[in-house]
């Protein structure tokens, strides 16, 4: 077993086992040996940084939340410890992510690549827990390039109803609502790709059925939500 198959064995064991921060190490050094990632190995690439970086991201909201509740000044500033604990976390994996798809990835990668569709969604991370103006504004301003860059890729590449673009315009839509504020905007983008993924449901291939239903079910969720909102604050 040479050492690229042995970090993909490593990354494969790490899944089965939900270890996700040593999967996604197992799988940053599968992509050093830059050779090109198969479908295989860009899959578990993406599931391995999407894994590590959710209960990071859920454990902030949660900790946000006692902070709210809390006015003694002694758990205050735990709280506020384990916010800047956490959220430091966030931006080293957000970091690595993009390091990886920079050096690794994209100049040996000339096929359509998840890694790259999905790097404009550690650029929004990377906005949620930045609290420097000059900073955020940086970060979203490279989360918008990222995103169009992506997006048109989708486009021009994948069907309506492919898994990946449907996910991609969640995010996208997801990102003019709740950073940028556009809520128009957002409400546009959902509507326009779940119209489209719905005229091409009889045509859908059975091996995303199921991921491109619940990402066309989060669309419309979220786009009744957002006109339910906006018609209440016009």
């Amino acid at each position: 077993m040479d050492d690229k198959n042995y970090f993909l064995c490593k990354a494969k064991v790490y899944e089965q086992t939900e270890r996700w921060d040593d999967m996604a190490e197992s799988m940053v050094k599968v992509a050093e040996f830059k050779h090109g990632l198969t479908t295989e190995e860009r899959d578990l690439f993406s599931v391995a940084f999407k894994n590590s970086i959710g209960p990071k991201r859920s454990a902030l909201k949660i900790i946000s939340g006692i902070g709210d509740k809390t006015d003694t000044p002694e758990k205050l500033d735990i709280i506020q410890e384990l916010k800047d604990k956490v959220a430091q976390e966030v931006r080293d994996i957000c970091n690595n992510v993009q390091n990886e798809i920079d050096t690794n990835i994209i100049p040996v990668d000339v096929t359509l690549s998840i890694p790259l569709l999905r790097k404009g969604d550690y650029y929004q991370y990377l906005v949620e827990v930045t609290t420097d103006d000059i900073s955020k504004k940086q970060a979203m301003e490279k989360c918008q390039k990222q995103y169009q860059v992506a997006f048109d890729i989708a486009l021009d590449n994948l069907s309506p109803i492919h898994p990946l673009r449907l996910a991609l315009a969640l995010n996208v839509s997801l990102f003019y609502y709740e950073i940028l504020n556009l809520p128009e905007r957002a409400c546009g983008l959902a509507e326009t790709a779940f119209n489209a993924a719905i005229a091409e449901v009889d045509d859908k291939r059975e091996d995303y059925c199921k991921d491109s239903t619940a990402i066309m079910q989060q669309l419309r969720d979220n786009l009744t939500l957002w006109e339910t909102r906006f018609g209440q604050n016009s």
